[in-house]
């Protein structure tokens, strides 16, 4: 397999770096602040073209279609939602010849929270919000982080007068098996951790896994559902895969070594805020708990403190 600093020549995008994680199989590595937003990936099946998430805007789908085009010499065949979030399923309308999948769940939560989200985002742009709070802001990282959120909101209007939802039309539950004539794949929901419905790809004979926001690395995750108890499920039984390079939806390439860290951080964050619930701790003390040196460099670090503070109100 090859390095997971190789990176693939064959397409330059503004959006994205591919690389070559095998022999027809490709991770395209978001370019921060461009449109992109969360990770793609790209397999070659033999007699089809599978291509995992579709990008936050139609800019960014279109130069994916395109790499995906020019590295396996076809249309792109299937699209996979791994969930509703926006940033994984703005781009599904590019791919006109492909057939969409998703779970059900998944389907539904697109069909009701997706389109309310795109009609938010229609009737309320959030770049001149995020250029007010940039003007202000003075510490480096932040200034940073703001800069890359507005370039996102910035793409995002761009794309936003022709931008459509999409939904899947193959629905499945816990497994759906694709056969090609060079490789099988392997779709697999175990429930609801980041959302309350969440797919995976497996590409078991180059032991990869695209996992969608299951995996965040070098950066604090969100959670879109309740609790992260069944998150820290589905990341055990990741865990015991076999699996060599895993896809994150957020950040850059991964292990599993990174699934059993974002673990660790789950059961961290959970025992934190029932301990802060338990001690009396007010809205403002949970607002002031300092993030654990050990992922004080994780990106997006505001957030952790939003998260801590959804997981003390939920108890």
């Amino acid at each position: 397999m090859a390095a997971l600093s190789d990176q693939n020549e064959a397409y330059i995008s503004p959006y994205f770096t591919l690389h070559t994680l095998a022999d027809g199989v490709y991770a395209a590595i978001i370019t921060p602040g461009t449109g992109a937003y969360g990770n793609a990936g790209i397999v070659d099946l033999g007699d089809a073209t599978l291509v995992f998430d579709t990008f936050f805007t139609l800019q960014a789908a279109q130069s994916l279609r395109v790499a995906a085009e020019r590295l396996t010499g076809r249309r792109v065949t299937y699209v996979v939602n791994s969930h509703y979030n926006s940033d994984h399923i703005h781009g599904n309308q590019v791919f006109t010849d492909a057939v969409v999948i998703s779970t059900i769940g998944s389907r539904d939560l697109i069909a009701t929270r997706g389109v309310k989200i795109l009609a938010e985002m229609k009737a309320h742009p959030e770049s001149e919000e995020i250029a007010a709070q940039l003007a202000q802001a003075q510490d480096e990282r932040t200034r940073r982080s703001l800069e890359i959120d507005l370039g996102e909101a910035r793409a995002l209007e761009a794309s936003l007068p022709a931008l459509e939802l999409r939904l899947p039309s193959v629905l499945f539950e816990r497994r759906l098996v694709i056969e090609g004539s060079r490789r099988r794949v392997e779709l697999l929901s175990l429930g609801g951790g980041h959302t309350d419905s969440d797919v995976f790809l497996l590409v078991s004979d180059a032991k990869v896994a695209f996992l969608g926001d299951l995996l965040f690395t070098k950066s604090h995750p969100s959670i879109w559902t309740e609790r992260p108890d069944g998150w820290i499920d589905i990341l055990s039984q990741i865990e015991r895969m076999d699996i060599a390079t895993a896809v994150p939806g957020h950040g850059p390439l991964g292990t599993l070594a990174d699934v059993a860290t974002l673990r660790q951080y789950w059961e961290e964050m959970r025992t934190l805020a029932d301990s802060l619930v338990r001690s009396g701790a007010t809205a403002e003390d949970i607002a002031q708990t300092p993030i654990p040196a050990r992922y004080t460099d994780w990106q997006w670090p505001e957030g952790y403190t939003q998260t801590l503070q959804k997981l003390a109100q939920d108890d």
